[in-house]
This record gives structure tokens, sequence and C-alpha cells, in this order.
């Protein structure tokens, strides 16, 4: 990794210091004091941000190593971090437990299903099957562990979604289809104040 500091687009102070991570990561969550990232084989990395302001030190921690491990998320809790893993043709939804990580478990005994999300409370899993294209939740019961209940389907998946602050819906995308089948948007449609409208809509 290098570093290096650059000025705030927005004339702020103090400066804004920028990391740069060599390979393939991918941004997945954000655990209260970091950035969670998938690096392809080398399982999941966590970037801290720390300091008075958040960006005076800059540390890289792997939190565990295991291969083809993408999209890892922490429950609201910070206890367990869910992710999917390729395994041969299929997949593999998991949990590990923090902070070491150690103990291992299994979501769903199929290998159809991705992209998990926790709910808002940490009591369900969101997960999309890619054999029947839907969207499915799958209970999460805790106890001194957790255990996971039979996935209940929900509706037909999205191109991209996220389960809203207050557990009463989802955010998403749907990608238009030609007639082509390119799936390349036709119509192009500019919102304004949307964001004042999600701010009352979910209290933030």
């Amino acid at each position: 990794m290098t570093e290096a500091l650059a000025q705030n687009p927005f004339d702020a102070e103090p400066p804004t210091r920028m990391a740069t991570l060599t390979g393939r990561f991918y941004l997945s969550d954000w655990n209260g004091r970091g950035l969670l990232l998938s690096h392809g084989d080398r399982g999941v990395t966590e970037l801290q941000l720390g300091g008075s302001t958040g960006i005076d030190s800059l540390e890289v921690r792997t939190l565990f190593e295991e291969a083809r491990v993408v999209r890892p998320r922490l429950d609201p809790t910070g206890e367990w971090l869910a992710y999917q893993a390729t395994e041969g043709r299929g997949y593999g939804l998991y949990v590990r437990r923090a902070p070491d990580f150690l103990t291992r478990l299994r979501v769903v005994e199929s290998d159809r299903f991705i992209s998990p999300w926790w709910s808002p409370e940490g009591d369900s899993i969101y997960t999309e099957n890619v054999g029947d294209g839907h969207l499915y939740v799958v209970p999460v019961r805790r106890g001194e562990g957790v255990s996971f209940g039979t996935p209940r389907r929900l509706f037909p998946s999205l191109s991209w979604y996220a389960p809203l602050p207050d557990g009463r819906g989802f955010v998403g995308t749907q990608e238009a289809e030609r007639e082509d089948g390119e799936g390349v948007p036709e119509r192009h449609f500019l919102v304004v104040g949307w964001f004042d409208e999600l701010r009352r809509r979910t209290g933030g």
C-alpha cells in the first residue's frame, strides 16, 4: 500500500489522505472504524482509519484468508460477518465470527445463493438465488452462537438492492432490457430532490 496527501476538492481543512492499494480490491462495507475490502484469493481486508479526523492514520489488516471471497458484510452488532465464496461451479454463503474470524458457519446448504445483506435488526440475511432469479430471506437465530432457518422466497431479484434502515422495504435498481437483449437502457430519468424524500421516508 502507498499513501499520499491530496488537496480536498472543496478546499476544506485538513487535506484529504488518499490510500492506494495494489491489487484487485473491492469495497464491500463500512464496519464503524474502517472499510471492509475483498481481495480476490486473499480473503477479507480491513482498512482502518484513525485519528481525531478519521484520516490521520491508515492501517491495513487482514481479517481472514480464504480463496475467492466477495461481498463481506458485518451484522449490526459487529459480531458476525457474512460473505459469498465461489466453490467449484457454485457458491457458498457463510458467516464468520469477529474478532478472530475463526468460527465459520454455512448459512444455506444450496450452492446457488449469493450477495448477502443483513437486515437492520440482524435477525435475517437477505440473499439472491441465481438458480430461480429471486431474492430470499434467511432467518437468523441467536444464542451462544447463531443458527439459520429455511430460506423464504420474496420477489424477483434486482440488478442492485439494499434493505432500508427501518427494515420496512428495499431500495434497488433494475436494468431495462432492449428487444435485442443487450440490456441497454433506452430511457433515462432525472429525479430532483430524491435524497430529501429518502430521508423523510427512512427517518434519516
